[in-house]
């Protein structure tokens, strides 16, 4: 049984982990083209927007991959270098009107509505939308507004739930910071 776990996300890089399990090299994860590889499971790192040395990761299991892109500020570069995938975890912060607030947001995080444009004819990609700034109920619906033109492919969460794809058999994915990917 191989077991994968990453702690902290791309801004906070930890120096050691919970179960004194050996830490990835996060400095050399653009080296090759991929940076874990295991029998059925290979994970690649796609740069994104959010600091230096950041990053989303791209995982392949059997012959399937998903996208989960980290803090990261939107660009539709990040998601085309992250190739062909049927489903995208991705930051979604906030609304159009709450980045209009607050622009410098637009630097690190993700308008749901820019989000939402890029993914609305992308019909064979599900998002799973995270890293929310709620402040309020207003706000949340706002944002589910916004992702409602994507219909029957989003899928929505709350912090530490732990969903279980049943396309990926073999992973079952907590949507916090701590990643644990197991087959």
């Amino acid at each position: 049984m191989a077991k994968i776990t990453f702690l902290g996300t791309s801004s906070s890089i930890p120096t050691k982990t919970r179960d004194n399990t050996s830490l990835i090299n996060y400095f050399n994860v653009y080296k090759k083209s991929s940076f874990i590889e295991l029998p059925d499971i290979k994970i690649q790192a796609i740069k994104n927007l959010h600091c230096k040395n950041s990053f989303g990761i791209k995982v392949f299991v059997d012959k399937k991959s998903f996208f989960y892109s980290s803090d990261t500020a939107f660009s539709s570069k990040t998601l085309k270098s992250a190739g062909k995938v049927e489903l995208i975890i991705h930051d979604c912060t906030a609304s159009k009107s709450f980045f209009e607030t607050h622009p410098s947001l637009y630097k690190m995080h993700t308008c749901a509505q820019d989000l939402a444009d890029y993914l609305e004819n992308k019909s064979n990609i599900t998002l799973i939308p995270i890293h929310f700034l709620y402040l309020n109920i207003n706000e949340e619906k706002k944002v589910k507004k916004k992702l409602k033109k994507l219909k029957n492919r989003v899928i929505f969460v709350n912090d530490f739930d732990k969903i279980n794809l049943q396309s990926y058999p073999k992973l079952i994915l907590p949507l916090w910071s701590k990643w644990t990917i197991c087959n």
